[in-house]
């Protein structure tokens, strides 16, 4: 049963933090640069970047400095929200004729809304609890941390989320006063919101409102929004600083501001440093449809793609320039180029089996590549490959056909930019597809680029019901009824609700049992004590106990061969341990002080298991029982050995020198792409005062 209460209550929290953080600090700033006659979305997607532009490089500023927590990040965005909110509170005056739009968007929203109030939090998904983990890795250091333990070694923090986590502090800072579980409940509310609102204005640029309103919906439902928009994570809102380059980029383009197509590729950059495979697929999708703006232009044609690729080169630097100030790191990307078979093994391959809980003799992958599902089913029970889903593909094109004979150019920028945006992402998937051997970095082209797939598959169906609704009104010689978008999302609501709850249904919450179990650890243990477990979480175990877990790791498929070898024989040897625990040679060198053991992975909500039981380390040597209810058992290890295992690093690092230099380069570097005319002819001025004699003496 939906608690409505609870609903309500959790989403207006997370909205108001969240625009605490992310829409207030950058207001009156994108008040400034829309103009007096701008529209409220022109507002909120100019608030929003110059917000993320803001809070990101407050936190890059602290954690280089060594002073970073959430809390003064929070202080930071509410001090920037104050200034911000009387401007937003003069904005209501142009919100009038929105009032259909935001309400047909607020409908399409309804199912993130209710489906936090399910009962069943804290949820069992792990991966949630480890994106807060490694936020709060930064707050406890004060900045990067000089090593994190990872797989049972000291190894360094890698900024792959920095941003986001910049964010996310902040955002959890503001609602510390609820349970962490509900306010990482709350997170997916406002960032499905603006995902929607963004999808809604990214269609405007080319179709009509009740065109707009159906490829909301579709889009809404697909498998490709449900997935990334159902929790806390990263992907989510780099997807929407995406969406939020895609408009400011293209708008730019056809109202010939380059300052919006800078301000987008600056977007894009900080994006990659909020998750850099959203922001790479989503940079594609861009370009797709940027290429396709700039090819119907009439005039000015060879300026604006000159703004196209300094906006490029500008995303670049920024993102190249806060890894290498605060790490010594440009990103995550060139690491992707790690992975390689060792002597003739694929060792993603046996990582994947491994933590997936299959432990026998790795075999090599199969040869068949398997696509994400969303490239044949963008919607839950619509297989376009199946006999019943053929008709898609012929209904959908001549919807398009009609747009792109019917319309003008700026419709036809559209069928043109997503056949760009379609063969670039095409492009991404076979790239990883036929350029390595292992299983990662293949599976990252084929599944984590493919799931963008049906973000085409909506955008097309959204093109051709505009096709559709244009060959109505000039076969009907009359416009569609403004009314038609309330009904077209009431209809989409109806539609969206049962897709929706089929999979947030499916989110299982932590047993009661589980629960009990991590307080019982958190109640006995002490600082720096080491937790192991059969069951094979992703950071439950150091959430809720504040301990390390030594097998709750980051997935090191593009870490150094030697550290991605290390983690696969470490779960071999946990394996073989809680089946035949016998010797204590692991836990010694593990340093750990307490095993948690359970009868399956579901007893802590985790995605596999290690094997064993919760009874079977009974008789193991140097293990007694403290505590056990049904299926899960803790046992504390009797001796521990104290000065062995690895632990998080509490000491933030710290190189004001290379920070401000790397600071100072890409502040100069950024002028020349940004302002390149003014900063040459600051140049030539200056040389032209060198040149000039002295005042009151005579040239020779």
């Amino acid at each position: 049963m939906i608690d409505v209460v609870r609903a309500i209550g959790l989403s207006l929290l997370g909205i108001g933090a969240f625009s605490l953080v992310l829409i207030l600090p950058g207001a009156r700033l994108a008040d400034h640069v829309a103009g007096p006659r701008a529209t409220p979305g022109a507002r909120l997607v100019l608030a929003f970047v110059f917000s993320q532009l803001f809070i990101g490089a407050a936190g890059i500023v602290l954690v280089a400095a060594g002073w970073f927590s959430g809390f003064a990040m929070a202080i930071v965005a509410a001090a920037l929200s104050i200034v911000g909110l009387p401007v937003v509170v003069g904005w209501r005056r142009g919100l009038r004729r929105s009032v259909p739009d935001l309400g047909w968007i607020g409908l399409l929203a309804l199912p993130w809304i209710c489906f936090i109030g399910f009962a069943g939090w804290p949820p069992a998904d792990t991966l949630q609890w480890y994106y807060a983990g490694l936020g709060s890795q930064l707050t406890a250091a004060g900045g990067i941390p000089t090593s994190v333990a990872e797989w049972g070694l000291n190894v360094r923090w890698l900024p792959d989320y920095l941003v986001f986590n910049i964010d996310s502090e902040a955002y959890l800072s503001l609602l510390s006063f609820l349970p962490k579980a509900d306010a990482l409940a709350a997170f997916r509310v406002p960032v499905a919101i603006l995902g929607l609102m963004l999808v809604v204005l990214f269609l405007r640029l080319w179709l009509s409102r009740p065109a707009v309103a159906i490829g909301a919906a579709v889009i809404a439902g697909t498998t490709f929004f449900l997935a990334k928009f159902d929790a806390y994570k990263p992907e989510a809102l780099g997807i929407v600083v995406g969406l939020a380059a895609a408009w400011l980029i293209l708008r730019g383009i056809r109202r010939g501001r380059s300052s919006w197509v800078l301000l987008g590729g600056a977007s894009l950059g900080m994006a990659l440093s909020i998750h850099v495979i959203a922001a790479s697929v989503m940079g594609l999708f861009v370009a797709g449809f940027a290429v396709a703006e700039w090819f119907v232009l009439r005039r000015a044609r060879f300026a604006r793609l000159g703004w196209l690729v300094r906006a490029a080169a500008l995303g670049l630097l920024l993102s190249v320039a806060m890894g290498l100030a605060v790490q010594g790191r440009a990103n995550v990307g060139p690491a992707a180029l790690n992975p390689t078979l060792a002597g003739g093994v694929d060792p993603t391959w046996t990582y994947f089996l491994r933590s997936t809980g299959d432990f026998s003799e790795p075999q090599p992958p199969p040869p068949a590549r398997p696509l994400a599902g969303g490239v044949t089913s963008p919607w839950a029970g619509l297989r376009v490959t199946s006999a019943f889903g053929w008709w898609f593909f012929p209904v959908v094109a001549v919807g398009i056909a009609f747009l792109f004979g019917l319309g003008g150019r700026r419709p036809k920028a559209a069928v043109i930019g997503l056949a760009g945006a379609g063969v670039l992402i095409g492009a991404g998937v076979l790239f990883f597809a036929l350029r390595f051997d292992t299983y990662v970095p293949r599976w990252t082209g084929l599944v984590r680029f493919g799931q963008y797939a049906p973000l085409l598959a909506g955008v097309a169906v959204a093109i051709a019901a505009g096709g559709y609704v244009r060959l109505w009104s000039w076969l009907a010689e009359v416009r569609v009824p403004t009314a038609a978008q309330l009904v077209i999302a009431l209809l989409g609501v109806l539609w969206l609700f049962p897709t929706a709850a089929t999979r947030y249904n499916a989110e299982s919450p932590l047993p009661a049992a589980g629960l009990a179990a991590l307080q019982e650890v958190r109640d006995r243990a002490r600082p720096g004590d080491i937790v192991l477990s059969n069951a094979l979480t992703t950071g439950t175990i150091e959430s809720f106990t504040g301990l390390e877990a030594p097998l709750e790791g980051r997935q090191p498929l593009i870490e150094e061969p030697g550290f991605l070898a290390s983690t696969n024989q470490l779960l071999l040897d946990a394996h073989r341990w809680f089946e035949d625990p016998a010797d204590r040679s692991l836990i010694d060198r593990l340093g750990v002080h307490w095993v948690l053991a359970a009868d399956s992975a579901a007893a802590l909500g985790a995605p596999a298991f290690l094997g064993g039981s919760a009874a079977g380390l009974g008789s193991a040597a140097g293990l007694d029982r403290v505590w056990s209810a049904p299926g899960i058992a803790l046992y504390v290890v009797v001796d521990a050995n104290d000065a062995a295992g690895a632990r998080d690093a509490r000491q933030p690092l710290v190189n004001l020198t290379r920070a401000i230099v790397i600071c100072v380069v890409g502040l100069i570097l950024g002028a020349l792409l940004v302002e390149p005319g003014r900063v040459f002819a600051a140049v030539r001025g200056v040389d032209g005062d060198r040149s000039q004699p002295a005042s009151g003496h005579k040239g020779v």
